[in-house]
């Protein structure tokens, strides 16, 4: 079984963020590294980061954009079945606003069609709600093939902008397929107790998301160097996965062009609690009999 862990997801006032490990542990004892936070569905500002069972969390990215391209597919069949009884095509909607408003020279002989759009919407769309629900419904499904293997097979976090008023939100779902919001921050994966330490005393929800992005930084550096989680890890010389999806509706990895001066201070930083560490080691135990 492939195991991936540990992944880090914050809300600011700027947007969410997700922050990764990237090192995949098998049960024979060797490791790989590959992203753990992907953007499943193109163009769409959607990021979804999960641990757990490698190859569920695979399949899980797989199956995604066919089943929200299939919903979307029939939606637009369903619309343009129901616009056409008004003398509306689907094609009305889909160009740019822009683009329809330069169309001002048609709107003499297309007042009565100018009329009713204003008035008549598609009247079936994909929401976000939609996404959470197929999500949910797909992580149980593809949970269930291994329950009785394994009593946690996997467990994500969800991060998209389905309202474009509203800001990014980002949702917790286990493997049974229960979904909750997340408020502030949250962790998933082996290193959970140490997120809580340092996320606790260091982080507040005004924080910008640079700096909760350098604070999970630090933080499975910490996990991975000092309190030395063999299932949490970033390659040399690399700093963990960033992924945000902006208020705005931008979204992606973001990188940071000081990332090795970053690198340089977290890995000094690491090194002074390690060395820190090796000098209250105890170097003998001598057992006293209970009298």
């Amino acid at each position: 079984m492939k195991l991936t862990t540990l992944i880090i997801g914050f809300r600011t006032p700027e947007g969410i963020g997700l922050v990764s490990d990237t090192k995949v542990s098998i049960s024979n004892g060797e490791s790989f590294h590959q992203s753990k936070i992907l953007t499943p569905i193109q163009g769409v500002p959607v990021i979804v980061g999960a641990a757990g069972d490698a190859d569920l969390f695979l399949e899980f990215n797989r199956k995604v954009p066919l089943i929200v391209n299939e919903k979307i597919r029939q939606i637009n069949i369903d619309n343009e079945a129901e616009l056409k009884t008004v003398g509306l095509s689907l094609k009305d909607y889909q160009q740019p606003q822009e683009s329809r408003n330069q169309q001002n020279v048609k709107k003499e002989i297309s007042k009565i069609k100018e009329t009713k759009k204003e008035f008549i919407q598609p009247p079936y769309m994909y929401s976000g709600e939609d996404l959470i629900d197929d999500c949910k419904n797909l992580i149980k499904g593809i949970s269930s093939q291994v329950k009785n293997e394994n009593p946690f097979p996997l467990e994500m976090f969800l991060g998209l902008k389905g309202d474009i008023t509203a800001p990014p939100s980002l949702h917790y779902i286990n493997w049974n397929g229960r979904e909750r919001a997340i408020r502030g921050y949250e962790a998933i994966g082996s290193g959970s107790a140490f997120v809580k330490k340092f996320f606790d005393k260091h982080w507040n929800f005004g924080m910008s998301l640079a700096d909760s992005i350098s604070l999970a930084f630090f933080t499975i550096k910490y996990v991975q160097d000092v309190a030395k989680d063999i299932f949490v890890g970033v390659e040399d010389n690399e700093l963990p996965e960033a992924f945000v999806v902006y208020n705005d509706g931008n979204f992606g990895r973001i990188r940071f062009s000081n990332e090795n001066d970053v690198l340089k201070k977290i890995n000094e930083k690491t090194k002074h609690f390690q060395d820190m560490i090796n000098q209250i080691n105890l170097t003998e135990m001598k057992l006293i009999p209970k009298i």
